[in-house]
């Protein structure tokens, strides 16, 4: 599926990678591949969503060390934050979101941060340990 594609369901979902079916033996030596078109894997093209232009404009905005995953997660975090879906609220109901750049450097490792934990729970969330509750029964009033 492509970058924004709609989910069975109706929502829409941003993968950090996207496959596509090797056509032709041919299309797996390289010949006429694009460079960093991605690796081979079962029969299918593995292809990163984060382009290099994207890459370049947020290593420009907060430095060299910044990793296309620290862009996902950086992403993950603007898109889960109630702040960002609330100021945006409508223009989410009609449109593709809108990424906006953090006003600084902390902020921008601070959405890595947020986004790369919350990513941990919603992929991990079996294995985390369940918040202690109690239950309070009352008995029905008569």
């Amino acid at each position: 599926m492509k970058v924004g594609a709609k989910a069975p369901e109706g929502g829409q979902f941003f993968a950090r990678w996207s496959y596509e079916p090797v056509k032709h033996a041919a299309d797996d030596d390289g010949l006429f591949q694009e460079p960093g078109a991605g690796e081979i894997i079962d029969g299918y093209r593995k292809i990163d969503n984060i382009t290099d232009h994207a890459l370049a404009e947020y290593r420009k905005a907060f430095g060299t060390k910044v990793s296309k995953d620290d862009i996902f997660h950086y992403v993950y975090g603007v898109l889960h934050s109630s702040e960002y879906r609330t100021r945006f609220e409508a223009d989410l109901k009609k449109m593709l979101p809108r990424i906006p750049l953090a006003p600084s450097t902390e902020a921008f490792d601070a959405f890595v941060a947020a986004g790369k934990r919350l990513m941990d729970l919603h992929i991990n969330y079996e294995n985390v340990a369940p918040y202690p509750l109690d239950e309070v029964v009352q008995a029905p009033r008569a």
